[in-house]
């Protein structure tokens, strides 16, 4: 049958040097990393870390490559701010508008304001 991978992509636009150096930022994207490889090895694909700032690709990379398999931590790739490198590996109909890609993903639109008088 059929075997699917996960792709995951993560925009770090806005993202601080503080604010990734949160007491609990790191070791919850390390817990969830590590739930996947223990209990959904089959599905970890690719991890896309989009809009972020060299210091901070910097940490996570550290974070992540201390606690998991060197082929997995092959899977992770880092793209700076504004870069358009992603587009090398994934399929602009696969990539949310929000990254400049064609795929419509609603979920990440924000939701309209509240009416007025709220």
């Amino acid at each position: 049958g059929e075997l699917t991978r996960l792709c995951a992509i993560t925009d770090m636009r806005g993202c601080t040097f503080g604010s990734v150096m949160m007491p609990t930022l790191i070791p919850a994207v390390v817990q969830a990393v590590q739930m996947f490889l223990n209990y959904y090895p089959f599905i970890v694909g690719k991890l896309h870390i989009v809009n972020c700032q060299p210091m901070i690709a910097s940490i996570f990379r550290r974070a992540l490559v201390s606690v998991i398999p060197a082929h997995v931590a092959k899977q992770i790739t880092i793209h700076g701010l504004d870069s358009r490198d992603i587009f090398q590996s994934v399929a602009a109909d696969h990539l949310p508008r929000q990254l400049g890609g064609e795929a419509k993903c609603p979920e990440l639109e924000p939701p309209p304001p509240p009416p007025d008088g709220y």
